[in-house]
């Protein structure tokens, strides 16, 4: 949706309440208008519908500044929201502070003191092993910490943001590290120093190395909206022969989520029992009769209610899938796309990613134990099912809510670096059996362009045994890849022609060099 600028003061008149109601979602591509954000601009760019940190230049210790006006009158019934993304350790020469309200365009500041303006603002990053989200008040000499967070900083991140004030003085600030809208409790306060603003900004400071590692997006400032939509199912998910994971787009209410009578499969039954997730509000755990293996079946879910009290008036009918993993032999799975050069971006999101394809027709193969290997690091993958036919990407973890509008993805901690000139990739199963290897080079790449970034390698032909260049090629999606999906690049018409010799060159008395016209099997 386009930024949008609303003033509503006549409105306003008749409720107490006098403010710019404005947000900005940068799907236009632009930052200039419409809010029009002023200070650095020269340092700032949207890509694929993000603004982002873009310093070409950048020094020793940088300090860079956006900010649009806000007119606000007064606090009471406000809201605030958007989206930060920090990929790198927060320290005290690299970290944000994003003003909520100020008197002014804040627009620097020295060491950990006051922007010389009156205001609220959220810090993220600092020279801390405990490093939270903090809230300060900056009242244009020194700032004070009002209360902080209670989620860890520490490494990369990305998290939705959302502050309201409500009532005179009640601050309520919370978030979704999963970059999504299932807010949690960070932190509450009670403060009322400062009730009207004009101006909405953020500052980041950051050293040469992260001078394009810090972005926003989703930014609303306005009244507090109100929830008027009921949950919706997004996946359903077999965890064993007889539980389902059922996740929906929002958190639920603990009385209907956990009625299990509200879910049926058909044809087998209600669950016996259903439970939240400890960790995700939206994510309900069930107990179910027992799966027939290879089957098909249909979970019905109804009179399920948001924390807002918005009820499923339709049952929602979700198909899912259980298969039974059996063993895997040499190249059931496959590496089927890599992205080891994000940077600049095509249209995909800017990170490292490997897809794996299982192209057997019938078998589902559980990854628990498995290992991704690295040239010589070896991480563990987790518990999660591909079933025959299917595509999942493997990224970082702090990269997980990038890929997960593509499809199916699996998130590794501390996912090692993908070498942009070439590196070797194994895959291993828990018995630590060779499934499949490739060994890439940027050399595969046929465009120089594509080479510089951006673009994926695709594999061709998933059932060649051939694993080097002849059957690997640069993405054509418009995108740059396609992950998750069906590559760009995939042709799986079978070669029936015998390979011939295109040269024969005589290298010494007792040596000649044969080159045939397609790759040989040793």
């Amino acid at each position: 949706m386009k930024a949008i600028l609303l003033f509503a003061s006549f409105w306003a008149g008749l409720v107490g309440v006098s403010l710019a109601q404005w947000q900005d979602d940068f799907s236009d591509g632009d930052f200039t208008s419409n809010p029009a954000w002023l200070g650095n601009t020269e340092v700032y760019a949207v890509d694929n519908g993000v603004l982002e940190l873009n310093n070409a230049a950048p020094t020793t210790n940088n300090m860079s500044a956006l900010y649009t006006p806000s007119p606000i009158s007064s606090t009471t019934n406000m809201e605030w929201r958007f989206l930060i993304d920090h990929n790198f350790d927060g320290s005290g020469s690299n970290q944000s502070r994003v003003y909520l309200m100020s008197d002014a365009p804040a627009l620097a500041y020295t060491g950990t003191g006051s922007a010389g303006v009156v205001g609220y603002y959220l810090l993220f990053g600092e020279a801390n092993t405990s490093d939270v989200i903090r809230f300060y008040y900056d009242d244009g000499a020194a700032v004070t910490l009002l209360t902080s967070g209670t989620t860890s900083l520490v490494g990369s991140f990305q998290a939705s943001i959302r502050v309201t004030k409500s009532g005179v003085a009640n601050w309520l600030l919370e978030a979704d590290f999963t970059g999504g809208q299932n807010y949690s409790f960070e932190a509450a306060i009670v403060d009322n120093a400062v009730s009207t603003g004009s101006y909405f900004g953020v500052i980041n400071k950051y050293t040469t190395s992260n001078a394009n590692n810090i972005s926003f997006d989703n930014f609303y400032v306005g009244t507090i909206e109100v929830d008027t939509t009921p949950p919706n199912v997004l996946s359903v998910t077999p965890t064993s022969l007889t539980s389902l994971d059922v996740l929906f787009n929002e958190a639920v209410t603990l009385s209907s989520a956990t009625n299990s009578a509200n879910y049926t499969i058909v044809n087998i039954g209600n669950a016996s029992n259903a439970t939240i997730d400890a960790m995700n509000p939206a994510l309900v755990h069930l107990t179910t009769p027992a799966f027939a293996a290879n089957t098909t079946y249909t979970l019905g879910v109804q009179n399920i209610a948001d924390l807002e009290g918005n009820s499923m008036s339709l049952p929602s009918l979700v198909e899912f899938n259980y298969f039974v993993p059996i063993g895997a032999n040499y190249r059931d799975v496959v590496f089927n796309e890599i992205l080891a050069d994000p940077t600049p971006s095509a249209g995909l999101p800017e990170a490292e990613f490997v897809e794996l394809f299982n192209q057997h027709p019938e078998n589902a193969y559980n990854f628990q134990g498995w290992k991704f290997v690295n040239s010589s690091t070896e991480k563990i993958l987790p518990n999660f099912t591909l079933a025959p036919g299917a595509h999942v990407v493997v990224c970082d973890m702090n990269n997980l809510a990038l890929f997960e509008t593509y499809g199916q993805v699996i998130g590794i901690t501390s996912f090692s670096a993908l070498t942009n000139t070439g590196d070797s990739l194994t895959l291993k199963d828990n018995n630590n059996q060779i499934i499949d290897i490739v060994v890439y080079s940027d050399n595969w790449f046929e465009t120089d362009s594509k080479r510089e970034g951006g673009w994926s390698l695709e594999l061709v032909n998933p059932e060649l045994p051939c694993a080097n260049a002849a059957n690997w090629k640069e993405s054509i999606a418009e995108i740059g890849g396609t992950p998750a999906t069906v590559n760009s690049q995939f042709n799986s018409t079978p070669d029936t022609t015998p390979p011939f010799v295109e040269s024969i060159v005589v290298i010494d008395t007792e040596t000649i060099q044969l080159t045939f016209s397609e790759p040989m099997d040793t």
